[in-house]
């Protein structure tokens, strides 16, 4: 049974880490293009940290509700989290250090982690998610 107050929880749980998320993903591709750059003292800069963490956790806040209720669900939410805030950090770092378009090359790594979690993630079977019965003959021991 679909319960709504859980979906707006799980919702709404879904796009605070996401706004975490993608504001930790921005600031650490902010500070691999700066490092690869050769620019470190750029880096440090406080109010570069401010404009990328209120960018990437705006586009967290909208991605990682999205993707993880279109086509995520079987995905545990660490696994979710944790590797697409990885690649979209690198990427969107690495592209900006090379003055290719960060969003648009962020966005695709994103993507591509998340398409990639959804394949090898195996689906829950509806027979693994009940709960398991004694066997014959054995009274809980």
């Amino acid at each position: 049974m679909v319960s709504v107050p859980r979906i707006l929880a799980v919702t709404g749980g879904l796009i605070l880490a996401g706004i975490l998320a993608g504001a930790l993903a921005a600031g650490c591709g902010w500070v691999i293009a700066a490092l690869l750059s050769g620019n470190w003292r750029l880096a440090l800069d406080p109010k570069i940290w401010r404009f990328s963490a209120l960018v990437g956790g705006f586009i967290g806040a909208v991605a990682a509700p999205l993707t993880s209720w279109l086509f995520l669900r079987h995905v545990p939410l660490g696994r979710l989290i944790f590797q697409t805030t990885i690649v979209t950090a690198v990427i969107g770092g690495v592209s900006f250090a090379l003055n290719l378009n960060p969003f648009l090359l962020a966005s695709v790594g994103f993507v591509g982690a998340a398409v990639r979690l959804a394949l090898v993630t195996p689906a829950r079977r509806a027979a693994d998610r009940l709960p398991q019965a004694d066997p014959p003959g054995k009274l809980g021991a």
